[in-house]
Parts: C-alpha cells; sequence; structure tokens
C-alpha cells in the first residue's frame, strides 16, 4: 500500500505538475526526442499497471478518479505517437486497468470515478479512433471491453447510440476475441430498461436475430481450432447460452 501511494504520488506529480505555466503536455515534452518515453516513465507506468491490477479497489476508493484520469491521459498521449509499439506491448493493459477501474466503479452505489459527459465523449472519440488503426489490432478487444463501461455511465442519448452502433459494427470482426467484446458489451449494455429507444433506434435486436446463426458457425469453429484461447472460447461459449435469451427478453419488452 506503501508503494502504492508512492507511485500513485508520482504519476500525478508527472500528469499534473505544480508549475502552473506547465501542462500536462509536459509528460509528452518530457520524453525522448523520438516521441517515446524514456525508461524511467515506462518503467513508472508498468508499476502502476500491475500496482492497479493487484492493489484491493477498497484502497483506491479515494483516488479512483485520479487513478482514471491518469490512465486515461497516457493513452490520449501515446495513442497519438507515430510509434505504435507501446500501446501493442502495454497499451492493452493500460485499457484494461481502466476497464477494471471503472467497471468495479460502476457497480458501487456512489460512483467515486467522476465520469463527465465531455469527458466520455473525448474517451469514445478517441476509442473510435484506436479500434480503427490497424496498427492497434491487438488491442481491439480490451478497446471495446473499455466502450462497453464508458456507455453505461453515458446519459446522452446520442452518445449512446454512437457507441452502440460501433459496439454493433465489431460482432462481426475477424477476431473472435473482439467479437465476444463487442457481444458481451452490447447485453451489459442495454440489458437495462432505460436504454429501449437506443436499441430500437439501433434495430439492435433484428440484427442480433440476423446474426445467431453465424455467431453460432463462429463458436464451433473457434472451440475445433488447435489455436483457440481458452479464455476467449469461454466467453464465446457463455454468450452463446446468453444471446438468445437476451434476444428473446429485449424482444419481450417490445423492441
Amino acid at each position: 500500500v506503501a508503494l502504492a501511494t508512492r507511485v500513485c504520488d508520482k504519476v500525478d506529480e508527472i500528469l499534473n505538475p505544480k508549475d502552473e505555466g506547465r501542462s500536462n503536455a509536459a509528460f509528452m515534452q518530457d520524453s525522448d526526442m523520438d516521441g517515446t518515453f524514456n525508461a524511467a516513465q515506462s518503467a513508472l507506468l508498468a508499476l502502476l499497471i500491475d500496482l492497479v491490477l493487484v492493489t484491493p479497489c477498497s484502497y483506491f476508493a479515494d483516488r479512483m478518479d485520479h487513478l482514471w484520469r491518469a490512465l486515461s491521459s497516457v493513452f490520449d498521449l501515446y495513442s497519438k505517437l507515430p510509434d505504435k509499439s507501446w500501446m501493442q506491448n502495454q497499451g492493452g493493459l493500460l485499457l484494461y486497468c481502466m476497464w477494471v477501474l471503472l467497471s468495479k466503479d460502476n457497480r458501487q452505489g456512489t460512483p467515486n470515478i467522476a465520469l463527465t459527459e465531455e469527458h466520455a465523449k473525448a474517451l469514445y472519440a478517441l476509442c473510435a479512433a484506436t479500434i480503427g488503426d490497424e496498427a492497434l489490432l491487438g488491442i481491439r478487444s480490451r478497446v471495446v471491453d473499455l466502450l462497453g463501461c464508458v456507455a453505461q455511465r453515458v446519459s446522452d442519448p446520442g452518445l449512446n447510440h454512437a457507441i452502440g452502433g460501433l459496439l454493433l459494427q465489431h460482432i462481426r470482426s475477424a477476431d473472435p476475441a473482439v467479437v465476444a467484446a463487442a457481444l458481451n458489451a452490447l447485453i451489459d449494455l442495454y440489458s437495462d430498461e432505460k436504454f429501449d429507444n437506443v436499441v430500437k433506434d439501433l434495430r439492435l435486436i433484428p440484427a442480433l436475430r440476423a446474426f445467431e446463426k453465424a455467431f453460432e458457425n463462429l463458436v464451433h469453429k473457434y472451440g475445433c481450432s488447435e489455436d483457440s484461447d481458452e479464455e476467449v472460447l469461454g466467453k464465446l461459449a457463455m454468450l452463446a447460452d446468453n444471446l438468445p435469451g437476451f434476444i428473446q427478453y429485449k424482444r419481450d419488452h417490445g423492441c
């Protein structure tokens, strides 16, 4: 816990310098001339990622918003670099950390993360650009996971519709991990009746019904593959069980 505190404070110092003449961009300006973080900064971020994954969220309760903004600021900065190697190597973990924090915060009665509509829109734009970047194929499933969590905190129907539409596009991805992430996000997001109007506008249920057979084939084919990942296969199998029930549930509610 003491180490976690020191690392959080150090990240705060880097991202929010006390010198009012410098902005968060100083994090980028302090990096090496080739546009990548120096070894010390990269090591610090790697340690922060490890700490978020192993430290109980109860410890982070009073600083979850700070951690969230630190991680999203790093994601924003790195996504704009021409060299995508860091995003490929550690970007997936960074996104996973953001997902861990936000998903746990979403389940609390009183959220600690102050995710404003403006911040949600910025994250949506960032994720939309990242998910379409061919150099970042390896982290698409993590981007989709994060988008689903962000959408659960969005009250603006237009933004919710935009995120839902982007998720819907990726249920036909060539990557089974992305398909699983997109379907899971859609089911989690639109199980809530408050978004039924968005479900209707997206024509989500007809789209999912049209996809059912292709999804069954995907699950079968992936299950027979020697290269299949057990975690992804488990998610696909669970979704194969849950998808028909979700479709029927929404149809019963007029969607």
